[in-house]
């Protein structure tokens, strides 16, 4: 899905190649072991990426996982690394990559006009804008529809 006005800007350094250590970890490790350990085995610090609920899984065609972080593409992890069940369990394990939005409105709009059907679901604070299938994903996760 293509961006539209009002998302998020990319979170981290300008550099792909930024070198991040392993640090800690805070909550993520409690409340949500499949993100941290996508986030550990990524090799990503939590000064960067710390709410769980910006993060989403999305499986590549080659059966890897994608991480994203706020809408944005973190890192490609290999298939083994992480377990299925617990992904899709945890409402992180996404079809598409979602256009993520600070604002209600924009969020709603930008699904408005958009040719296919799409959901708005509150993610933390955030509004991500995602096709009907990753909506009813998320909802199992435990995120609800954002109300207009």
């Amino acid at each position: 899905m293509a961006k539209g006005n009002g998302t998020t800007k990319s979170v981290g350094s300008g550099g792909a190649s930024a070198s991040r250590t392993t640090a800690s970890l805070p909550h993520l490790l409690a409340d949500y072991p499949v993100i941290s350990q996508a986030l550990e085995s990524a090799g990503i610090t939590s000064s960067l990426y710390y709410d769980p609920d910006g993060a989403a899984i999305v499986e590549t065609t080659k059966g890897n996982w994608t991480l994203y972080y706020n809408g944005r593409r973190v890192k490609t992890i290999k298939k083994e690394m992480l377990n299925e069940s617990e992904l899709r369990a945890s409402g992180k394990l996404l079809r598409n990559t979602p256009d993520v939005f600070q604002y209600k409105d924009n969020a709603f709009s930008y699904a408005q006009k958009a040719e296919k059907i799409l959901h708005v679901m509150e993610v933390g604070h955030k509004y991500w804008v995602v096709t009907p299938a990753d909506a009813t994903r998320l909802e199992k996760g435990g995120y609800r529809y954002a109300k207009r």
